[in-house]
């Protein structure tokens, strides 16, 4: 089949988003489609490149967040939309609007809602754009099962993400250190103020603990008070691997962690992030609220001097296996 997904972002820049539709369209090169994927020029990426076997074409930069000469660029590659069997979206529907009833387009149209607009209560007029996104496409995916508690459409599947094989990986000796990885974006919504205390309060206890941030945003600095700040990086498994313990907030993340049998600590801060993280279906959270830290403290504690490496095993899901169920999505 010839499939186009499109996306806000693509590789090599780092995100959940962007690692889930390269890691899809990865398992469709090897299943022998041909995929092309249309996104938005974040830097100074090639406008047009071929990536690991994928056409990638990207929209100027310059028209980055203004709907007509992005509507204008869409009209004017229509032809690639006209000649794909399916056409999957992430996130950002609009962009169809000036091709969307053009040869039979709409026909083809799949939809993925990745996460959410960062502002909670939801507003009313993003539950409509969704709802009315859903209502426009033959099937839709929500990656989390709390989305349909917050927003008015119903998802045709939910998918949590991937790890590239269920072989659980070893995991490292016990070291001198109690390592602390916190894997996300350094920013309010992922409750970084909390993670900051929670370190803290470890530390009184822990003397010896070390953290390292791995992500970036607007509380690096406060983060550097407290340990290493890395940066985005596309690889995060190496330092996940040497970690007693990881912070993180998002399912991509989790996954990681629980790949390599790590414990991961999940703060929420609203009901929102509380459902997102309490429908995870995957065993091994510890969870807490951002004022219950005392508690989740004693929790990290207990599980410290008693057993370091998590020999839980379960069954995570593989991205082959994501990659089928779009698959079967598109075919019946």
């Amino acid at each position: 089949m010839k499939i186009v997904n499109i996306a806000a972002s693509y590789f090599p820049n780092k995100g959940g988003v962007e690692t889930h539709l390269f890691e899809l369209n990865t398992e469709l090169v090897e299943m022998g489609h041909q995929v092309t994927v249309i996104t938005q020029q974040q830097s100074e990426e090639n406008i047009s490149e071929m990536i690991k076997q994928v056409s990638v074409l990207r929209i100027p930069r310059k028209y980055k967040n203004k709907k007509f000469p992005t509507w204008k660029w869409i009209f004017d590659h229509r032809e690639i939309l006209f000649q794909a069997d399916i056409i999957q979206v992430h996130d950002v529907f609009w962009w169809l609007f000036p091709v969307y009833t053009m040869k039979g387009i709409f026909q083809k149209v799949f939809t993925t809602f990745h996460g959410w607009e960062g502002r909670f209560p939801v507003p009313w007029r993003y539950k409509l754009a969704r709802y009315v996104y859903s209502l426009l496409s033959q099937k839709t995916i929500h990656i989390g099962g709390y989305i349909q508690e917050f927003y008015w459409d119903k998802p045709t599947l939910i998918l949590y993400g991937a790890v590239p094989s269920q072989k659980q990986r070893p995991t490292k000796n016990k070291k001198e250190k109690n390592k602390i990885v916190f894997i996300g974006r350094l920013s309010q919504e992922n409750a970084i103020e909390a993670y900051c205390k929670l370190f803290s309060i470890l530390k009184i206890s822990l003397k010896d603990a070390e953290i390292t941030w791995v992500g970036d945003g607007a509380l690096k600095c406060k983060c550097k008070k407290l340990g290493e700040v890395t940066g985005m990086i596309s690889q995060p498994s190496a330092l996940i691997a040497d970690a007693d313990i990881v912070f993180a907030n998002s399912y991509l993340a989790i996954l990681d962690s629980q790949a390599q049998g790590k414990k991961v600590v999940s703060i929420y801060t609203h009901d929102l992030k509380k459902r997102y993280l309490e429908t995870y279906p995957y065993q091994g959270l510890l969870l807490e609220k951002d004022s219950e830290l005392e508690n989740l403290s004693k929790q990290i504690l207990e599980y410290i001097s008693t057993n370091k490496q998590n020999t839980t095993q379960q069954t995570l899901p593989t991205w082959k296996e994501v990659t089928e169920q779009y698959v079967s999505l598109w075919m019946n």
